[in-house]
């Protein structure tokens, strides 16, 4: 998030200065220099965060308020709680740091543009990982993945939406009967053990996480016992 502030104070000058030259580095591909010029006005640009800041600015203000008027209230994220200091800071924001502007150039038949990642070869290669969508952590493990939403981003939603489901007094899951020993513990439970996670996901426009065989008849397993 200090990236895109800073890259707010840059995006005045980007403005003005529609006529920027990309200037290529030994080792930059051709791909990649292609990468890097905005497909509507064929601006180009030293770094894919400034690129995507000029679409925002220049290009998609009043439709990333348009689209995703959803997910913000006042100057405020809601995928990650977020305040801003203004609404153009806020849209900057979701549109970078959530990559809400590929979505955009998606749906006008523009390709999007990603971050070329170069591999790191390492014994940790071996090990699974798997990227959050609302802060580009890279988690190891899908179960861990399960509980970095729950914890990191959707305690609020998950508090609000599935109250019901919850014994806040005896912290006990209303689902499956099981009792918790913290309340911290009862979100996780409803957020992964009972899939909560995923229906959040989808509600912000956000592609649910994988469910294994046997976590889901799991689940809807504890879901009938209740019933």
């Amino acid at each position: 998030d200090e990236e895109v502030v800073t890259i707010i104070d840059e995006a005045e000058v980007i403005k003005k200065d529609r006529t920027l030259n990309v200037s290529l580095d030994e080792n930059v591909s051709q791909s990649e220099s292609e990468d890097l010029i905005c497909q509507i006005c064929l601006t180009g640009f030293t770094k894919l965060s400034q690129l995507m800041v000029h679409y925002v600015l220049a290009h998609f203000m009043k439709e990333l308020d348009s689209e995703f008027r959803v997910i913000a209230t006042d100057k405020t994220c809601h995928l990650c709680a977020k305040e801003c200091k203004t609404k153009q800071q806020l849209y900057v924001h979701i549109g970078v740091k959530h990559k809400k502007i590929n979505s955009i150039l998606a749906k006008h038949g523009y390709k999007e543009h990603r971050k070329v990642r170069v591999p790191n070869i390492s014994n940790k290669e071996k090990i699974k990982t798997n990227c959050c969508q609302l802060c580009d952590k890279n988690i190891e493990g899908l179960s861990s993945l399960w509980q970095h939403y729950t914890n990191s981003h959707f305690q609020n939603d998950l508090r609000e939406s599935y109250s019901n489901l919850m014994d806040l007094e005896e912290i006990r899951c209303k689902l499956c009967a099981k009792q918790m020993k913290q309340k911290q513990g009862l979100l996780v439970r409803i957020g992964t053990v009972h899939l909560k996670v995923n229906e959040v996901l989808v509600k912000y426009g956000l592609k649910p996480l994988d469910v294994k065989d046997s976590k889901l008849e799991k689940s809807i397993n504890l879901d009938n016992s209740q019933d």
